[in-house]
């Protein structure tokens, strides 16, 4: 029973934190998109996007590996210390490669961004990131249930104050500018408070080489999964720049935003799942509680709620908030069984299934953004979340196991899987 409560008392920790962060996320666009013309935000937007996708090409999975470590509850201080670092500093590098390689390939900079800028508003998005991502899940289930929401909550201070004060450059990677800076001091705040915090308590402060062997393992197993399921939240408004313009690209971003945001409350329950001490029937029961609500909020108050951001956003993208808003019913089902895949260390099978998600669901975005507008964009999105777990849930009650969607030779970590997405 004291574990479930410290289960849900971290859930609620973690979930606060992440509805800190999108609100003030939400409010700092509300802010540009009153102050900054609508394809300046568009390309704010891409730029984000970018960093997101950066982030998550260059994570290695150390979140889930920090959770699932978790329990061992000797040499965390450590494994932080250790993830976080090796996280930022790939970030780093990853930012400088897509910097130079959006500049040297033809077509890929559209809208003429500077390379040394750019570099840099990727760096301190990116490894930002990459720090407080790592710091934010894995302070709360170790008895640190105030220093995400704190982090938050203080980012979004800085975030206002600096698109306030920088609306007068009026461009895009001034907006971008004030978007990141605080992402990286707040980040690393955090990171160095938690830590010397961790040195006080543990005695084993550092982990052994068993511990560390154990951590690179499982980052590196799931690192194919954890980079599919964090990409298809965050490529979206890159991809709907390039395709439908930066004007529609930032009424769809803006909409996107509000998904990101319902989905991160929905995802911050979910991703604890991976710990082997979490009670997996509760933690379902929990999480579709927590998708309902999202989904019906964001469907019926998203369309109203863009009335605040002005006349653009609300004619171009009404339709689309509502639909994303509708996806997310399916979206969460598909994150419960990923999580539960990754929960038996069955990489190999969580593997094909983020990827017949990713092609489904990219597929679907890319379709719609060819007929030109933010609706069929959302519903190509939608389209695709529903008829792959339309998919799924048919195999499992036929009995048929998802590994065999991709069948291939058994990868090293598989183990028997749940056979449903129920």
């Amino acid at each position: 029973m004291a574990a479930q409560t410290r289960l849900f008392k971290n859930i609620g920790s973690v979930t606060i934190a992440g509805a800190i962060g999108g609100a003030s996320s939400a409010v700092f666009w509300l802010i540009a998109a009153r102050r900054f013309a609508v394809s300046e935000i568009g390309i704010a937007g891409l730029v984000a996007s970018l960093a997101a996708v950066v982030n998550v090409l260059t994570s290695f999975g150390f979140i889930g590996a920090a959770i699932h470590n978790i329990s061992s509850r000797r040499g965390n201080g450590g494994l932080l210390l250790i993830g976080t670092s090796a996280s930022a500093l790939f970030s780093v590098l990853g930012s400088i490669v897509v910097a130079f390689g959006i500049y040297v390939i033809p077509g890929a900079n559209p809208h003429e961004l500077s390379i040394v800028k750019l570099c840099v508003v990727l760096s301190l998005l990116s490894g930002g990131a990459a720090m407080g991502g790592i710091t934010d899940v894995v302070a709360a289930p170790l008895g640190n249930n105030w220093l995400a929401p704190f982090r938050n909550a203080l980012m979004g201070v800085l975030r206002v104050i600096l698109v306030v004060a920088l609306s007068s450059h009026a461009t895009a990677l001034a907006i971008s500018f004030a978007f990141a800076l605080p992402v990286i001091v707040t980040a690393g705040l955090s990171t160095l408070v938690f830590a010397i915090q961790m040195r006080h308590r543990e005695p084993h402060y550092w982990p052994d080489h068993e511990q560390r062997q154990a951590y690179w393992t499982f980052s590196l197993h799931s690192l194919p999964s954890t980079v599919v399921m964090s990409i298809l939240p965050t490529a979206p408004p890159a991809i709907a720049v390039w395709i439908i313009g930066a004007k529609l690209g930032a009424v769809f971003y803006i909409d996107w935003n509000a998904f990101v945001l319902a989905n991160l409350l929905i995802a911050s329950a979910t991703v604890l799942g991976i710990s082997p001490e979490v009670d997996h029937v509760k933690l379902v029961l929990t999480v579709r509680r927590i998708a309902l609500l999202c989904a019906a909020g964001m469907t019926l108050g998203g369309p109203v709620f863009l009335i605040l951001y002005g006349h653009v956003y609300f004619t171009y993208g009404w339709i689309g908030i509502a639909l994303l808003g509708l996806s997310l019913l399916p979206y969460s089902q598909e994150q419960l069984q990923v999580t539960s895949l990754r929960r038996v260390h069955a990489h190999g099978v969580t593997t094909r299934l983020t990827a017949t998600l990713a092609i489904g669901c990219f597929a679907g975005l890319i379709v719609g953004g060819e007929l030109g507008s933010v609706w069929s964009m959302a519903s190509g999105w939608l389209v695709a979340t529903t008829g792959l777990l339309a998919i799924g849930t048919f195999l499992a009650r036929r009995g048929t196991s998802v590994a065999t969607w991709f069948p291939s030779l058994p990868v090293a970590g598989d183990s028997t899987p749940p056979t449903a997405l129920q």
